[in-house]
């Protein structure tokens, strides 16, 4: 090849457009997504953060309860939850999820994980429906760990440990029988669950009971009232890994 097509050649390549983002979280699930929390957000600050499905904003605790901005994860924004009395909460069971399907994913990262009694719900869980209906919990016992939970299914998944300052993205799903968890680096448990039940404010930053929060950093949130298909979840986890370079 001669000279003049090499510095062609080259010249093509650096004109070539970046790959395109994957699908939005509002066209993997259209209609059906009724929670969308992220960097793209009108606001995102430890007071309110704008849901972009435009189903209920999320508020802070108020006062020393709002989190407050925490450190980039792949160069976009968090907000800084402080295992102290941090939560944010907007929307319910009616209009987050079902009692027949719904789905719940969340980008963050673990800082100083705080463990609660031992009873897993009292645990420190990254979102929780308040009156018992449903959790996604981070419990540090040697190291911080993954545990999905109802008030009336317990879900204890065999996990290894990570560490401190790790970015995790978690999926929480439910088909009106199956409750499924994955979180970054291990394997989806699943558990029966039969036609789940409750009500209650959605919450992030707060176990059900009120009793524990956990010390971390969140990227996004992203909910649908609809039991994820495979090729939906396969899509979330590629517009996650896009933008925040990890996965479920």
């Amino acid at each position: 090849m001669r000279f003049p097509d090499i510095l062609l050649l080259n010249q093509r390549l650096a004109a070539a457009p970046p790959p395109p983002a994957p699908d939005a979280p509002v066209v993997i699930f259209g209609a059906n997504l009724t929670g969308s929390f992220d960097f793209r957000s009108a606001s995102m600050t430890g007071a309110s953060w704008t849901d972009l499905a435009s189903v209920a904003d999320l508020a802070g605790g108020g006062g020393a309860a709002d989190p407050t901005a925490g450190t980039d994860i792949n160069g976009r924004a968090t907000l800084l939850f402080d295992g102290s009395d941090n939560y944010m909460q907007g929307g319910t069971l009616a209009n987050r999820l079902t009692t027949a399907g719904g789905g719940v994913w969340i980008v963050g990262r673990s800082l100083t994980l705080v463990a609660g009694s031992g009873n897993p719900n009292a645990e420190a869980s990254t979102w929780s429906i308040t009156s018992g209906w449903a959790g996604a919990t981070l419990v540090k016992t040697t190291g911080p760990q993954a545990y999905a939970y109802t008030s009336e299914y317990k879900d204890t998944p065999s996990v290894a440990t990570f560490a401190d300052n790790t970015v995790f993205a978690q999926r929480w799903s439910h088909d009106g029988a199956t409750l499924a968890h994955k979180i970054t680096g291990q394997a989806e448990s699943t558990i029966g669950c039969g036609t789940i039940g409750g009500g209650g404010n959605f919450r992030v930053g707060l176990n059900w009971q009120g009793t524990v929060y956990p010390n971390m950093e969140v990227a996004a949130i992203y909910t649908c009232n609809v039991a994820p298909s495979a090729g939906q979840i396969s899509d979330m986890d590629a517009w996650i890994t896009y933008y925040w370079g990890v996965t479920t």
